[in-house]
């Protein structure tokens, strides 16, 4: 997965990262505290955020549109 040059991930590397459409991860960053940084008007995000983030928030293998991040996962 490509990154900023600064080690970043943009909106929709980290959409793609959690095979998630961008306005999924908007709704998360505004109602679940979805981990991201705002320097200006870029929104910007670090893996290893984006991984705990989804380890805390798990709920099954169904929960938080996670179905399409775990059928990915199984097949890769």
């Amino acid at each position: 997965m490509a990154t900023t040059a600064d080690g970043y991930l943009t909106l929709e590397e980290a959409a793609a990262y959690l095979h998630a459409p961008p306005a999924t991860l908007r709704g998360w960053m505004r109602t679940k505290g979805l981990p991201h940084y705002k320097p200006g008007k870029r929104v910007l995000f670090l893996t290893r955020d984006l991984d705990r983030w989804m380890t805390r928030h798990r709920q099954g293998l169904s929960g938080l549109a996670l179905t399409g991040f775990v059928e990915h996962s199984r097949t890769a």
